[in-house]
């Protein structure tokens, strides 16, 4: 499954937020992530429901939220198992990790 990129909400608050993708079923997948300090994004948690897992909405979300925080410059803790792995396989998104973790992802 392909999503495009503005198909993909994204719920905003001054400490955090929430990338949601809804389904033809009205069923949603989510990324949430908190910002604390500022300038610096933890994603912690993504779902998507299970008879929706393996299409591809949460690395889509991930990859949503990268190309987010890269244009805002914040700076990214993917402890979310999901997302860590994400970053795991794409080297390209080092430059958003924040430095003392980034080792442990590479």
């Amino acid at each position: 499954m392909i999503i495009d990129p503005r198909a993909i909400r994204v719920e905003a608050r001054p400490d955090g937020g929430r990338f949601i993708y809804e389904f033809p079923d009205g069923s949603q997948s989510e990324l949430t992530y908190v910002e604390a300090p500022a300038g610096v994004v933890t994603i912690d948690h993504t779902e998507t429901p299970m008879r929706h897992r393996g299409q591809g909405v949460a690395g889509a979300l991930v990859a949503r939220a990268v190309e987010d925080f890269r244009a805002a410059g914040k700076k990214v803790i993917p402890a979310c198992p999901f997302a860590y792995r994400e970053f795991r396989r794409h080297a390209d998104w080092s430059d958003l990790l924040l430095s003392e973790f980034g080792s442990r992802v590479a």
